[in-house]
């Protein structure tokens, strides 16, 4: 035998041929379904189309189109879940590669906060942007954000650095998806590049939807891996599907947790002053209660603020929802520097459209060593619509932590004192989120140690694990 490593190569020619050959056998197999179901549309001007003919012509059934077939089928008490019945039938492919995004977007200093570091919200809506394109290109058409997992900004963008916002759809479902996005941080001084956070979205696209308005949906292409890590992400993405599932069914509807809907005509301005001023000169911790930490927003949905079709940008919702946080955060803070570290799982219940009011309420529900968790519960109203009354849309839970005027981790002089049980029943579960998010922060920086030779890259994520 020669060392040349001719039958390896010709091993990987057999390989690429087989995988060519199912290639082919597949195009035969979806250009025999068009066929049938050009064949089923001829049949509408047949007279052997009518049920009472089919009995007469019992080769007319097996004309019928294989989506009818589906739908009749599906009354049947055998039903197949909903993926397996898409599995069976012959979606088009597309590679995974197919669906990425790149932007790049300079950090300007009006995107950032006094302390020169971006806005999350700000970063929000540029993730939202980027998994948008990213979902239409898998769906080529128009999609809306249904969900965000929970964002965790482990560096903090400064100002006049370029921000490289990377997005992929991860795995398509019957009429959703989820895309993966990545932010980067590139110095332009250097070149040198390090990850600020990473986020998973679910899109759902509005052809693949069965409304009245479109009764024959188009269902989205399957996704095809091209290296092992892919085929892991793909079955990474149905597991984390399958949690969100359970999650949604267990707090179907709107929790009676929601902050109660305040619009602009009954707002009231919570002061602080006094407790913090208390707190200053006796380097005490002072308590106050939920209720002075009560703020309200009002936004009203300009053009610019949605995309074509008049929905909300799923992305601007949040940055207000980021903006709404800070509101309360920062009237417990001594300094009046907070920063935004984290923003747990959205989902938005209703989408909101251009003409829409979209009023926010927030309030601390915890305070903790150097941070504070703050729940924010957005109601929309369509003012135009003659239906009186507000509709929830979401609730959101943002981590906030503060800092001195260099940037640094600062212990809170303010301490939070429940006054009823709903109060204590949030500040439970507060602490209870607090403890998912370190696991997760953990979790991810171990990865990034191991994925780094740099040492002094990890120093704010490690003062964010020491003060939260």
């Amino acid at each position: 035998m020669c060392n040349c490593g001719c039958s390896v190569k010709l091993s990987s020619v057999l390989e690429t041929l087989h995988s060519l050959q199912q290639r082919v056998l597949e195009l035969e197999k979806c250009a025999l379904l068009r066929k049938s179901m050009t064949d089923d549309t001829n049949m509408q001007a047949d007279p052997r189309s009518t049920p009472e003919s089919r009995e007469k012509h019992p080769d007319a059934r097996k004309r019928e189109s294989p989506s009818k077939v589906a739908d009749e089928n599906s009354k049947a008490p055998s039903d197949p879940a909903p993926e397996t019945a898409r599995a069976a039938i012959i979606l088009p492919e597309m590679a995974m590669d197919a669906t990425r995004v790149v932007m790049q977007q300079l950090c300007r200093p009006m995107d950032c906060d006094q302390l020169g570091v971006c806005l999350a919200g700000t970063v929000m809506s540029w993730i939202d942007l980027c998994a948008g394109l990213s979902s239409k290109m898998a769906a080529r058409g128009p999609c809306v954000t249904a969900s965000v997992d929970a964002v965790h900004f482990v560096r903090p963008l400064k100002a006049n650095t370029i921000v490289i916002i990377d997005a992929v759809v991860n795995r398509t479902f019957s009429s959703s998806m989820e895309v993966q996005v990545r932010v980067q941080e590139e110095d332009p001084r250097t070149g040198e590049c390090a990850e600020c956070c990473h986020a998973f979205l679910t899109f759902v696209s509005l052809k693949s939807l069965r409304r009245p308005d479109n009764p024959h949906p188009q269902p989205l292409p399957q996704l095809v891996a091209s290296t092992p890590e892919q085929s892991a992400t793909l079955s990474q993405a149905s597991e984390r599907r399958k949690q969100r599932l359970a999650k949604a069914k267990a707090a179907d509807g709107r929790g009676p947790q929601s902050l109660p809907p305040t619009c602009y005509r009954e707002m009231g301005v919570p002061n602080t002053a006094v407790a913090r001023t208390v707190s200053k000169a006796d380097m005490a911790r002072i308590k106050v209660s939920p209720g002075d930490t009560f703020s309200h927003m009002t936004q009203y949905v300009m053009p610019q603020n949605a995309n074509p079709m008049g929905i909300t940008f799923g992305g601007q919702v949040l940055a207000w929802v980021e903006q709404a946080a800070y509101l309360s955060a920062v009237r417990l803070s001594v300094s009046g520097h907070m920063m935004t570290a984290a923003m747990d799982a959205v989902t938005f219940k209703e989408s909101t459209k251009v003409g829409d009011i979209l009023y926010f309420t927030s309030a601390v529900t915890a305070v903790f060593h150097s941070s504070v968790e703050v729940m924010v519960s957005v109601f929309g109203e369509r003012p135009f619509s003659g239906q009186p009354g507000a509709f929830f849309v979401l609730d959101a839970f943002v981590t906030l932590v503060s800092v001195h005027d260099d940037g640094t981790p600062q212990p809170m002089q303010l301490t939070l004192e429940p006054t009823n049980d709903v109060e204590r029943q949030r500040m439970q579960e507060a602490h209870e989120r607090k403890e998912a998010r370190l696991s997760l922060r953990k979790a991810f920086s171990s990865s990034q140690n191991q994925a780094r030779e740099q040492v002094g890259s990890h120093k704010h994520l490690d003062s964010l694990h020491a003060t939260m």
